[in-house]
């Protein structure tokens, strides 16, 4: 009997096992590959540089979460053919639904980015802030290397590779994956969500970002719950992605005034307020309107 026909029956803990060993064991071995062959075509200083961070980003993420979310819906595909729903379709008008709530939150996701990045420890923890402050400020200045290009080329190379390829690789990854296996594990859709979210959230290291991914991480969760189809997730999470790189690389060559780094500057509370009420409703019209939820696991006969 192969393997295939009798994963879905394990223990959702040991799926869960399986899929992380397989993930990190992708990831050294893909990041790995990866800067050795940017050494290789771009030279041994080149790591400090746009198109060869963005080479070694692509084949990471493909190689570290893309991959292995491939091999855990093949080893599932015995018990649910399709497991991350990543065959079934979606409509236009929750697809509108979806973005129409997204850009609602973002009022809300700047107040907690502001907040967030106010946060301080006690005293007797500052090693850890300082810690953190520059964990925080390295995935920035990462960032940076990436996007603040003077070249188009090289912008439409990171919109490839930070917006559509993280968003792909990404959602195939803690929604398709992670958010099953928490689902049927836990059998409690909400509980899913917000675990997958606050692992989404950590995994990007950003300790003062943590909570406005964290609600973000959270809506996609519930897209792809409402929707029933992974892609719905996959746009929102692109389009998220694409705006930011968008509005940095035109504020860099100076094609925009505006800044990106105000989006961190909350707007007015009214504002926001607002905002989640609009969102909140745009959501409760989408739970009436959606579609079959994903697979789960947890309605295996």
């Amino acid at each position: 009997m192969k393997q295939s026909e009798v994963f879905y029956k394990f223990p959702y803990w040991l799926q869960l096992v399986c899929l992380f060993l397989v993930m990190v064991g992708c990831l050294l071995v893909s990041a790995n590959i990866a800067a050795l062959f940017a050494a290789l075509l771009f030279g041994m200083d080149s790591l400090n540089q746009a198109l060869p961070l963005l080479f070694v980003q692509a084949v990471s993420v493909t190689g570290g979460f893309l991959l292995p979310s491939l091999w855990f819906a093949h080893m599932q595909k015995a018990g649910i053919p399709d497991y991350p729903a990543a065959k079934k379709g979606f409509s236009l008008k929750l697809l509108g639904g979806a973005v129409s709530a997204y850009l609602l939150l973002c009022p809300f996701i700047s107040a907690l980015q502001e907040w967030n990045a106010g946060w301080h420890f006690p005293e007797r923890w500052l090693t850890l802030e300082e810690y953190f402050r520059n964990k925080s400020l390295q995935a920035e200045l990462l960032s940076q290397k990436m996007l603040l290009t003077d070249s188009w080329g090289t912008f439409l190379c990171a919109i490839a590779v930070v917006a559509i390829g993280a968003g792909v690789c990404e959602e195939f990854f803690f929604r398709g994956c992670l958010q099953n296996i928490f689902r049927g594990w836990f059998k409690n859709v909400h509980a899913a969500v917000w675990v997958c979210a606050a692992l989404f959230s950590l995994f990007h290291g950003d300790f003062f970002g943590f909570l406005p991914r964290l609600f973000l991480g959270a809506l996609l969760g519930y897209l792809y719950v409402w929707s029933g189809s992974l892609w719905v997730p996959v746009i929102v999470h692109t389009l998220n992605n694409t705006v930011l790189a968008t509005a940095f690389f035109l504020h860099h060559n100076g094609y925009i005034a505006f800044s990106p780094e105000n989006l961190e500057h909350a707007p007015h509370w009214s504002i926001v307020l607002i905002s989640i009420v609009l969102c909140a409703g745009v959501c409760r019209l989408m739970t009436k309107n959606a579609g079959d939820t994903p697979q789960s696991p947890s309605s295996r006969s």
